[in-house]
């Protein structure tokens, strides 16, 4: 699909370039070498600016400058605008972080399966619970990823009063990465009071959530704050974007007050060491599966789930999307070309579970 349009496959490989930066560690401290997608992406940004007549970025620093002050839309690229708005950029004009857009035209455009990222993200954790062959652990490191999405020394410790983190020592360490510096001011880091996760320096004496959830339901307060020398470690960007913020909606769904009043029903989370995000199984043993899709492009979800072929889940979307977008349902469905009823809200999937323990003659 996006090697059918060209300058969609651009502008996803320029997104690919900033997300391939950012693991390197800071979007605005560059040393050669390059990573070789970087080199190949300037080269043909400037083609594509020299044969349109247009001014190019003189470097890889002007070309992420571009992406930090120039809408899409904006660039001599011909992007579609049913896909694109004009204030949709690739880094945020505030804080100067990887938009979720951004990362969005990154995986979209670098996995077969975008959709089934979050089990591959996991893939490095499966082999070490593999050999304890215990689904438990596993749903219990996806607990613990979730509410200590940042760690330092101090937590390691606390935590290691309740929770048994010993047999996950190494799987912890290959997923967390030392904070970057991006993330200090004056020798300090702070957290979002609502995500656990880092927050961005925004001007003068402001911090951001790099999360929208928590921007745009007005939850983005500042919660924890560290020395930027207390070893200070977080979960990687594709992490917290694919993996934890569907995570902490998948919990939601499975302790709503609906679905536990609900008689001989269980939900169960992560089946088959995160094959899904939440199976439902009534007491008849009917199943559904569900998995939490939590995109900020539409379009692009569209796209992304015409990819992975998976036509018998059900996709929920956060309901924050919902309501900030009420088309946003309508956009995934046109242009993943599918079937309407497997895309739903949190709270269009309630009454569906609702809906299905009736007819199995469990509920009024």
């Amino acid at each position: 699909m996006m090697s059918e349009d060209a300058d969609l496959q651009l502008i996803s490989d320029v997104a690919r370039t900033l997300v391939a930066l950012d693991e390197i560690d800071d979007l605005l401290s560059f040393r050669l070498p390059y990573p070789p997608i970087a080199q190949r992406t300037l080269d043909r940004i400037v083609l594509t600016c020299l044969v349109d007549e247009a001014t190019p970025p003189g470097s890889l620093p002007g070309l992420v400058k571009w992406c930090h002050e120039r809408p899409l839309l904006k660039w001599p690229l011909d992007l579609p605008p049913e896909v694109f708005s004009e204030k949709s950029l690739l880094l945020d004009p505030s804080s100067g972080v990887l938009t979720e857009l951004c990362v969005e035209l990154a995986q979209l455009a670098g996995s077969r399966s975008p959709l089934g990222e979050a089990a591959a993200i996991m893939n490095d954790a499966k082999p070490g619970l593999a050999r304890q062959e215990n689904q438990e652990d596993y749903c219990q490191l996806r607990r613990f990823l979730i509410d200590y999405p940042v760690l330092d020394n101090e937590v390691m410790r606390q935590v290691g009063f309740t929770v048994d983190v010993g047999r996950f020592d190494e799987l912890l360490n290959s997923l967390y990465q030392p904070a970057s510096a991006r993330y200090e001011r004056d020798g300090g880091l702070i957290s979002c009071r609502e995500c656990g996760d880092l927050m961005a320096p925004v001007g003068d004496d402001d911090w951001s959530c790099e999360r929208e959830a928590c921007r745009r339901t007005g939850r983005e307060e500042i919660g924890r704050i560290w020395l930027a020398s207390e070893n200070v470690r977080h979960l990687p960007r594709r992490h917290r974007q694919f993996v934890g913020g569907p995570a902490r909606v998948a919990i939601r769904l499975a302790g709503h007050p609906a679905l536990l009043a609900m008689p001989g029903l269980r939900a169960d989370l992560w089946p088959g060491f995160g094959e899904y995000d939440l199976r439902i199984t009534t007491p008849d043993d009917v199943e559904a599966t569900v998995r939490v899709v939590d995109w900020h492009n539409p379009a692009l979800l569209g796209m992304a789930s015409r990819e992975s072929g998976d036509r018998q889940t059900l996709h929920v979307i956060p309901d924050y999307r919902i309501d900030q977008d009420p088309n946003y349902i309508a956009t995934v469905v046109r242009w993943d070309g599918g079937d309407a009823t497997r895309f739903c809200s949190e709270s269009e999937v309630i009454r569906r579970i609702q809906d299905l323990h009736r007819k199995g003659g469990h509920g009024a």
